[in-house]
């Protein structure tokens, strides 16, 4: 189960003593931030430099006007994060992650890769970053970011 510490009165014996109570989340929705697209490459099975060109590629031929800036650093030990940056809201940022994954041809091999794909605030980033909770902000983007009109 994901966060919270077992309090007395927050515990529901008939589930077998289950938590009941979940911390808040880390992460705070702001959806007139800016955002960044981030894709997280497992160290070792992907080629960064490779990602970035493609991506670059992509944006030149589908956003060369957005100025938009590709950049690759290492969240933590595992994982490398790709992130396209950036887009002054949430909904500007949907509207790229949509596009950008549902590309079959200049993108086919990133989006049929597996990888982690997800759109994040700056502020978000910054706790991202200091904490390397990947599978709580997967779960938070998951909740506060519906894709193609959910």
């Amino acid at each position: 189960m994901l966060g919270g510490a077992i309090k007395g009165d927050d515990v529901d014996e008939s589930s077998g003593g289950e938590d009941l109570t979940q911390e808040p989340s880390r992460y705070k929705h702001k959806p007139f931030l800016d955002h960044y697209f981030a894709i997280l490459v497992p160290v070792g099975r992907g080629k960064v430099e490779e990602i970035r060109a493609t991506i670059a590629d992509f944006n030149s031929a589908y956003f060369g006007s957005q100025g938009l800036r590709v950049t690759a650093n290492l969240i933590d030990r595992n994982h490398q994060i790709v992130m396209i940056k950036e887009f002054s809201r949430q909904d500007k940022g949907m509207e790229y992650h949509d596009i950008f994954t549902s590309n079959r041809e200049d993108l086919i091999s990133l989006n049929s890769s597996g990888y982690d794909m997800f759109l994040i605030s700056s502020e978000n980033y910054v706790e991202l970053f200091k904490s390397k909770d990947i599978e709580g902000y997967l779960a938070f983007f998951e909740e506060f970011y519906p894709r193609n009109g959910e």
